[in-house]
């Protein structure tokens, strides 16, 4: 009976036994792979096993010194490079439209290498609203009309906080609110269509026929890339307006040429690519290259006192044209604006270039 007894210990002894041992082997095993990737110099994997041992036996002191050890040696050196990632993190929603009390969804470019973030809101107030962390690059929460500020932290393989965005704005307006109140910046708005007035002075060769002229209006039909999805968060690129404008500039002769009324019309039509500002305040700045044709229309006539007879001709021409301008843009509130600026415009005209410089003064409206 002893004898039993003693065979019945042994086995129960060697069922506690045998499970450890295996869960050592593993252990070990888990430990020898991590090593291995530690020398191959793939952090990452080495990281993974050591993990699985760690859950494995959550005490085990080697297990936690290696991956202190990886921390430190990997990622801390490396903590400039992540921080320089956060800090690139920019929302791509900066202003939403909610009723009284809606849920809407914040997204942000994702970062190469965070397992998760951590996403903070506060109010006005400074009041934290939202403080959870989420898988992807996005979270939708419930918000009403008003400002709110928003950070997201991105998490690395050790489950820490590599690196913090900036704290950025948010503001959430009410349906009736129009963007258009709040002095985004002009190429903030949709297409534009502007008209006004034009002043040129000649010079060049036509100088000594031509006065300068007040008789001159413009037109202008404008589309900003910014409402281009692909480009509009492109800087520079997303600052750039494509233009059609139609001018008129009506020259008359100068006074000094005896017994000649001479007179010069031209109707332009040009293409432009303009760049405009974006500041957070009504007034902007703009600057534009473009080219087209021009139809010239000249006319002459001499008078004879002789005879008391007048002689008129006329010549007209369709020559290629160009300009380049400079203005102020200025929101006045509402969707509309005015623009005030000079530019360069020159014809080759019947072989001998003519130069001018314009002044315009024109108001528009976003549509």
């Amino acid at each position: 009976m002893p004898g039993i007894k003693r065979h019945a210990l042994m086995l129960l002894l060697a069922a506690i036994a045998f499970p450890i041992s295996l869960l050592s082997q593993s252990i070990d095993g888990l430990l020898r792979t991590g090593d291995e990737y530690y020398k191959n110099g793939d952090f990452n994997k080495a990281a993974e096993s050591w993990k699985r041992a760690l859950d494995a036996d959550p005490k085990n002191k080697e297990v936690k010194q290696k991956l202190e050890k990886l921390y430190s040696q990997k990622y801390a050196n490396d903590k400039g490079d992540y921080e320089e990632k956060i800090s690139d993190l920019s929302l791509k929603k900066k202003s939403i439209m909610a009723g009284r009390t809606k849920e809407v969804t914040i997204d942000w470019d994702a970062v190469d290498g965070a397992s998760k973030y951590l996403v903070q809101i506060k109010d006005s107030s400074g009041k934290m609203l939202v403080d959870t962390s989420v898988t992807e690059n996005r979270i939708s929460f419930p918000v009403s009309p008003g400002n709110y500020t928003i950070r997201v932290g991105a998490y690395n393989i050790f489950e820490k906080i590599g690196a913090w965005s900036e704290w950025t704005e948010l503001k959430v307006v009410t349906p009736e609110l129009s963007e258009a109140y709040s002095f985004r910046g002009a190429t903030d708005h949709g297409l534009m269509c502007a008209a006004g007035y034009l002043y040129s002075f000649v010079f060049s060769d036509y100088s000594d026929i031509y006065e300068s002229s007040p008789r001159g209006w413009l037109i202008k039909l404008e589309y900003p890339l910014v409402k281009v999805i692909p480009v509009e968060n492109i800087p520079v690129v997303k600052n750039i307006r494509l233009e059609v404008e139609c001018a008129q500039r009506y020259f008359t002769g100068r006074s000094s040429l005896q017994n000649i009324d001479t007179s010069l019309e031209l109707n332009s039509v040009l293409f432009n690519i303009g760049y405009v500002s974006d500041f957070n305040f009504p007034v902007n700045y703009a600057i534009r290259f473009g080219g087209g044709v021009v139809r010239s229309i000249q006319s002459a006539k001499v008078e004879d006192p002789a005879i008391e007879l007048s002689v008129a001709s006329e010549i007209t021409s369709t020559d290629p044209c160009y300009q380049f301008t400079a203005s102020v843009i200025m929101d006045i509130g509402i969707p509309l604006f005015i623009e005030a600026g000079a530019g360069i415009f020159w014809v080759d005209y019947i072989g001998i270039d003519m130069k001018s410089i314009s002044l315009f003064c024109l108001a528009g409206i976003h549509i």
